[in-house]
């Protein structure tokens, strides 16, 4: 398997990597597709290689979020959720997490599942498992209102929120309700900081009102 990484290393770095020209990129690009289409078995086990969390330090994280983006492209199923979980806590860059972010959701089953009202059927079953376990982790309940780790948990949930506000795609806004209407210690003071995001964020009345609307939350009267 890192074998088989290891021939197109170079070209998922020079895609993914932020500081490459375009030029570069796309040759690069160019290069993999021509690589690929000389030889389907060749890319179909490309696409479809069983990732785990030990194949993570093969590639950067750029590396890897070009590499998803070229699976989700040539139609392949996404990796392990073992995978998905080493490479997302090894992302600390926030620009870096935010790309690898949008290409885990937008390779999401329910993001194409949308309502008439543009609501994703569910919220996708990797992001779900992330949320459960960050806002429930270490919770005493409701009769305990001290919690050693709730400060680093709501800054934790901010982040994520932060994020999937920026992906914005339906999956991203789906899993963003969710976090929001999730009832722990940390709730209220989740959502006062999302809606200060938004209000910061946004110029017109009607913007905020609109995001208010999507993230599930009652706007200010």
């Amino acid at each position: 398997m890192k074998a088989l990484l290891s021939l197109t290393r170079s070209l998922f770095e020079t895609i993914g990597q932020p500081g490459a020209s375009t030029s570069d990129s796309e040759l690069a690009l160019g290069e993999l597709q021509s690589l690929t289409a000389a030889d389907r078995s060749f890319s179909e086990t490309l696409s479809t290689l069983e990732l785990t969390a030990e194949d993570v330090p093969v590639l950067s994280t750029p590396a890897w979020v070009a590499h998803l983006g070229w699976r989700r492209g040539v139609g392949a199923a996404r990796p392990s959720e073992e995978f998905l979980d080493a490479l997302y806590d090894l992302s600390s860059d926030a620009v870096t997490r935010l790309h690898l972010l949008e290409q885990i959701l937008l390779a999401s089953p329910s993001d194409a599942e949308t309502s008439a009202a543009d609501l994703p059927a569910r919220v996708d079953g990797w992001l779900d498992r992330r949320i459960e376990v960050l806002v429930s982790v270490g919770d005493l309940g409701r009769e305990h209102r001290e919690d050693a780790g709730l400060d680093a948990r709501v800054d934790a949930s901010f982040q994520l929120a932060a994020l999937l506000l920026q992906v914005a795609t339906p999956g991203a806004m789906a899993g963003l309700r969710s976090l929001l209407q999730r009832d722990w210690l940390g709730t209220e003071s989740l959502r006062r900081n999302v809606a200060a995001l938004i209000d910061a964020s946004l110029a017109t009345e009607s913007d905020r009102h609109e995001w208010y609307r999507r993230t599930g939350l009652e706007p200010p009267s």
